[in-house]
């Protein structure tokens, strides 16, 4: 349930709300996991809030949630300079965000990065990029 609630928000610009909702259910008896991070951190990250995701992802790796699934971030280079190794998940969303952008040729530039370090691009991220082409008026 808080999962869907903190999505809506999310996906609606809430990130005040999406982040409340998340405090609230750390004081409950039922403690977020690493989905509920990655919708907090794909909201602050939608809202530029770098030193908030930082903050979060410590806690993350204080309570040893930080894992291959970990989403939401803004940017590879901000990644690896945090000591987080993106995979096929990771990526996808640095790619959606950059589409969302419109910065396409960047999003493909980190989908070949990807692929050089042995991920696979899944349905997920050719969308994401296929979706970026859309909104720039680039169906063909």
């Amino acid at each position: 349930m808080y999962a869907t609630v903190m999505n809506g928000f999310s996906k609606r610009g809430h990130t005040e709300k999406t982040f409340s909702l998340f405090r609230l259910m750390e004081q409950g008896s039922t403690k977020p996991y690493r989905y509920i991070y990655s919708i907090v951190i794909d909201a602050l990250c939608k809202d530029r809030m770098l030193d908030a995701v930082v903050s979060l992802l410590n806690e993350m790796k204080q309570k040893g949630l930080v894992g291959g699934k970990m989403l939401g971030l803004c940017s590879v280079r901000w990644l690896v300079n945090v000591n987080i190794y993106p995979n096929v998940y990771t990526f996808s969303i640095v790619i959606d965000g950059l589409c969302k952008e419109e910065k396409v040729e960047d999003a493909e530039k980190i989908m070949r990065h990807m692929i050089r370090k042995g991920e696979e691009p899944t349905v997920v991220t050719y969308n994401a990029i296929a979706d970026g082409y859309c909104l720039r008026g680039q169906i063909d």
